[in-house]
């Protein structure tokens, strides 16, 4: 049993609640005072203080069980350093007791009787004590690993889960370990061991055995075995020693996980220590629950970083940029010095993408990202906003000098010329810069007027770089044409909606199907909204347009429907200025009355960055939709890195996993475990999931080996309009090899 400061109990295992009589959700709702039967509730809160304040306890007491009857109990509790927790391991001692009350009452009888039956007692009692031992120490494994496993569950990152795992482990009072030992984790970059947790370890040896070669020491022979390694003193095959080390032996154990290396636990015992079958199955149960909870950790700092950095370059993406800047911006007021924002766009980048390739583009991006990261200090920021775009925040600047050098600088530096597959080309730099405070202290009014400067820089003869001015607003006459445009063309009937099927890998039928945006432009084609959502999220011109998509889904919806289609799920994206509107809801609702749509064919698609914004509202407004029958999607899952906490709060119907993704599923492990991860976490929260981005016939099998629920990509088919999407549903060929040639051959489609 585990139990907190507050007396609450916060875990008990399926012995304990036979024992008592109650469930194990019965338990988490109860306190010690609720099942102690001889103390009151201030001689137990005086006695946690002092076991808090001890580490440890032993005793006898009585415990109440959930019919009334009073059971005999021997506690034995050991403090979880750094939780505060206490855990307890609960002998019963009922049939003990029994026996000693039998054992008096015949030894008032005669003599000879009680000299025999206290020969009798005592072999009976040691028989006892070698059973409950046993049972106490099979507990107690069972115990560690469940209490690690809910420790797994904790905001911890590797390293701080690590070190708690070792102080549960050395608990054990039981254990022969001498409290000294610690956790490797493999570098498969490097092929070594490096030190990750310790405790008590010698610091003689920190410096040698801060990184091991695999096959040297013994924890290097664990890991090249594949096998636990037990010595019980000091040999040859100790490599790694210090003049004076006192003797000792070792338990040395791999972490694997499916056969892959990923670390190894190094526990220290006393010399001549005989190896022990149960300690041994401690060590091996504790290393293969260390393997499963590293791997999920990996997943979820994976997670974290896709949705805080750019996976091109490496370098912060623009969450993480609002958040370092937001960060300057603060340190600037308290300081009072000046944070400079830099806005940075690539000149001559689209020719070089037309010209040879987006394998070309890439390596300039990247490039651009390495010329900037040297340009800096450490402690500034660059981030990639998208595109050809870069920004840079930098602390410190009160000399403006010093400034112009650093703008200068990274000019010149980016218009270095780049080697490619023999061919050398260049491309020049665009730069504009804000001040905090001289320019504001908004992050986003700060970034802006950046992009401001860089573009009236781009657009001047005068240099490569300029400071923000306000006269360089009036400048803007292009965007504010393009607003006139957007406007115009919500006016005017300009967007349209292509339809890209959702397929059931159950049943391999079309049960879905998402509605994109596209914007038919009299001059210059086809503009996917890549090009215009920013700007009408900006300007707030998104509201018009995302009340006129979920209509239009809508109606289309029904047509199909009187056309002979089965209604289809309809997936719509909502932006957050749409989301955020007080009446939101309300015109949907209001729509699917107009259009006379059933609501539980409608599904409302929200990203995580959204949904986390402001929890409550999100809780709200989402029930909302749950009370109109209106399903909510969870999409783009893991850019925003959504915690389980928040999911298991927000009422979601499904989870969409982005095709980022997806793209190297086949061809990258930790793409794959991040995959499955996502697909395992959202069905233990009974929610189905979805994948985006299906391009192939490998991506396809490898998901519906990770059982996950719906897929859609060009694999099936590309966006395309509501007429051949009509044809695509009817069709109704979807063999198993899912090819869409099938479809494409039969209605020559042929969408860029």
């Amino acid at each position: 049993m585990i139990v907190d400061k507050e007396r609450n109990i916060i875990h008990a295992n399926d012995a304990y609640c036979n024992m008592l009589g109650y469930t194990h959700e019965e338990f988490l709702k109860m306190k010690l005072d609720d099942i102690e039967a001889s103390d009151t509730p201030e001689d137990i809160k005086r006695r946690i203080g002092k076991m808090l304040e001890d580490g440890s306890a032993r005793f006898e007491t009585k415990h109440r069980r959930k019919d009334g009857n009073i059971v005999d109990v021997e506690v034995s509790v050991n403090l979880l350093r750094g939780d505060n927790l206490l855990f307890a391991f609960i002998r019963d001692m009922t049939e003990h007791k029994r026996i000693e009350d039998e054992l008096r009452l015949k030894n008032e009888d005669n003599s000879k009787l009680i000299r025999e039956l206290q020969t009798h007692k005592l072999g009976l009692e040691h028989n006892i004590e070698l059973r409950t031992e046993e049972v106490k120490r099979n507990y107690d494994l069972q115990n560690v690993i469940s209490t690690i496993l809910k420790l797994s569950y904790k905001n911890l990152d590797i390293k701080e889960f690590l070190d708690l795992a070792l102080d549960i482990l050395f608990s054990l009072t039981w254990f022969a370990a001498r409290s000294v030992g610690c956790i490797f984790l493999y570098d498969e970059a490097t092929g070594v061991l490096k030190m990750a947790a310790r405790r008590n370890f010698p610091k003689e040896l920190l410096e040698p055995c801060k990184e091991v070669q695999v096959g040297r020491c013994l924890c290097g022979l664990a890991v090249s075995r594949k096998e636990l390694v037990y010595k019980d003193r000091i040999d040859s095959e100790h490599e790694i020693v210090y003049e004076g080390i006192p003797e000792h032996g070792h338990y040395c154990v791999p972490i694997i996980m499916k056969d892959r290396v990923l670390g190894v636990l190094n526990v220290d015992i006393d010399a001549g220590h005989k190896k022990d079958k149960i300690e041994e199955q401690l060590l091996l149960m504790f290393a293969d629950t260390l393997a499963s909870i590293i791997e999920r950790k990996r997943a979820d700092e994976k997670l974290e970083y896709m949705a805080n950095y750019d996976a091109l370059t490496g370098v912060p993406n623009r969450t993480l940029l609002f958040d370092r800047l937001a960060q300057s911006i603060h340190q600037s007021k308290r300081y009072k010095d000046r944070t400079a924002v830099m806005y940075i766009d690539l000149d001559d980048f689209k020719p070089i993408n037309d010209k040879y390739g987006h394998d070309a583009g890439d390596v300039v991006l990247k490039k651009t990202a390495s010329r900037l990261r040297r340009c800096v200090r450490e402690t500034d920021t660059v981030s990639r906003l998208g595109g050809d775009e870069f920004a840079v925040v930098s602390r410190g600047f009160n000399l403006l000098d010093d400034l112009i050098d650093l703008c200068s600088r990274i000019t010149d530096e980016i218009g270095k010329p780049i080697d490619y597959r023999g061919k050398t080309f260049s491309v020049n730099a665009s730069l504009g810069v804000s001040l905090c405070p001289d320019d504001g202290s908004d992050a986003m009014l700060l970034l802006k007027k950046a992009d401001t400067a860089m573009y009236n820089a781009k657009t001047s003869s005068n240099g490569k770089f300029m400071f923000y001015k306000d006269s360089m607003d009036k400048n803007l006459s292009e965007r504010d044409k393009f607003e006139e445009d957007i406007r115009y063309a919500i006016a005017n009937d300009q967007f349209v909606l292509h339809y890209q099927p959702q397929i059931d890998l159950t049943t391999n039928e079309v049960t879905g199907v998402e509605a994109l945006i596209r914007w038919q432009h009299p001059i210059f084609g086809m503009i996917y909204p890549d090009r215009f959502i920013p700007l009408a999220e900006d300007t707030g011109l998104i509201i018009d347009i995302g009340k006129w998509v979920i209509k239009t889904a809508c109606e289309q919806n029904i047509l199909w429907h009187e056309e002979g289609l089965p209604l289809l799920n309809m997936a719509v994206n909502v932006a957050c200025n749409q989301f955020q509107q007080y009446d939101f809801v309300d015109n949907v609702i209001h729509i699917l009355s107009e259009t006379q749509m059933d609501p539980t064919f409608l599904e409302i698609e929200i990203t995580e960055r959204i949904s986390i914004q402001d929890i409550e509202t999100t809780i709200d407004v989402l029930s909302k939709f749950s009370d109109a029958g209106i399903k909510v999607s969870l999409d783009d899952f893991g850019t925003g890195y959504s915690s389980l906490s928040y999911l298991k709060r927000l009422p979601f119907n499904k989870i969409k996993i982005d095709k980022s993704f997806i793209m190297d599923i086949q061809n990258n492990q930790d793409a794959l475990i991040i995959v499955k991860t996502i697909i395992d976490m959202a069905h233990n929260l009974k929610k189905p999931v979805i994948a985006e981005g299906i391009e192939t016939q490998q991506q396809l099998e490898l998901l519906k080996s990770l059982n996950c629920d719906e897929v859609q990509g060009f694999l099936f088919s590309k966006p395309v309009s509501a007429e051949d999407f009509m044809k695509f549903a009817q069709c109704n060929v979807l063999h198993s090899d899912y090819q869409t040639t099938v479809i494409e051959q039969q209605f020559s489609l042929n969408y860029p």
